[in-house]
């Protein structure tokens, strides 16, 4: 078992990116979890450009559960203040529907780190979110 901060992880999350995930999103913190999963919750702020509305600043309350088996399991993950409706691309379990499981896997055989699945499935999915409450579409299409 290794030590990040203050939480013990297994030796399967420890690597180089998961420092560089707390220095690029460092409202998020480590939450305890007795299932053996790495839980990420807390404020996700990012920053990207909308070809008409120009640099959107946002944040989002989440909880991200990656699983032991990660990258070939898929994390799950939650908004936790009810800002994004259950009718907005989110799972009947409420979880954010980030993508179909195949292009999700296919984003992490280009960065297949926690901190790259944050930045290629979450992110996107957060800005698509923030243009369309701002402007009723959808930036990447449906």
């Amino acid at each position: 078992m290794g030590i990040v901060g203050r939480h013990r992880l297994s030796d399967s999350f420890l690597s180089p990116a998961l420092g560089e995930l707390f220095d690029r999103f460092p409202n998020l913190a480590l939450k305890p979890s007795r299932a053996g999963e790495l839980v990420l919750s807390g404020e996700l702020g990012f920053s990207a450009t909308d070809t008409e509305l120009g640099i959107i600043q946002d944040s989002f309350a989440i909880d991200i559960r990656v699983p032991k088996n990660f990258p070939s399991g898929l994390p799950a993950v939650r908004e936790l203040a009810g800002r994004i409706p259950n009718t907005f691309h989110k799972l009947t379990d409420g979880t954010l529907c980030l993508g179909s499981p195949f292009r999700l896997r296919a984003k992490l055989r280009q960065a297949s780190t926690v901190l790259g699945y944050i930045e290629g499935c979450i992110v996107p999915y957060l800005f698509s979110y923030s243009v369309f409450e701002k402007t009723g579409r959808m930036p990447f299409g449906e």
